[in-house]
C-alpha cells in the first residue's frame, strides 16, 4: 500500500509518497503519477521518496514508464530524497540518470525557471 499527497505550487508539483511501491501498487501507481504528469501548468513533478519503505522492480517500471509520459510532453520528473535502497535500485538496475535525483526540497527549488525567461 501506499499514499501520495500532493503540493501544488506554481509550474510544479510535490507528491509526497509514503509506503511501497511494489507489484500490486505499480498499475494504481503509474496512473496516478500520469495523471499529475498531464496536469496544465506542470512543467515538474517531483516524487518526495523521503517516506518510502519497500520500491521493487515493477514501482520502477512505473516510474520509468512516468518519465516516459514527461518526457514525450515536455515535462520532468525527479525523485525527491530517495532512500539508499532506491539509490541501489536504480544502479543495479542501470537506469541511474533516466530519471532526476533532487536530495533535497532547496534543490528542487533551486530547478525551477520560469518557462518565460
Amino acid at each position: 500500500m501506499y499514499a501520495l499527497k500532493a503540493e501544488k505550487y506554481d509550474g510544479y508539483t510535490i507528491l509526497r509518497h509514503s509506503g511501497n511501491m511494489l507489484l500490486e501498487d505499480s498499475v494504481s501507481l503509474r496512473a496516478e503519477l500520469e495523471g499529475y504528469m498531464r496536469e496544465k501548468n506542470v512543467h515538474k513533478v517531483a516524487i518526495d521518496m523521503s517516506k518510502t519503505e519497500q520500491v521493487d522492480s515493477s514501482g520502477l517500471g512505473a516510474l520509468v514508464a512516468v518519465q516516459g509520459v514527461g518526457v514525450c510532453s515536455g515535462k520532468a520528473l525527479f525523485l525527491l530524497s530517495p532512500p539508499q535502497h532506491v539509490l541501489d535500485l536504480l544502479k543495479s538496475s542501470e537506469i541511474e540518470g533516466f530519471i532526476g535525483i533532487l536530495l533535497s526540497e532547496e534543490a528542487l527549488a533551486g530547478s525551477i525557471t520560469d518557462p518565460s525567461e
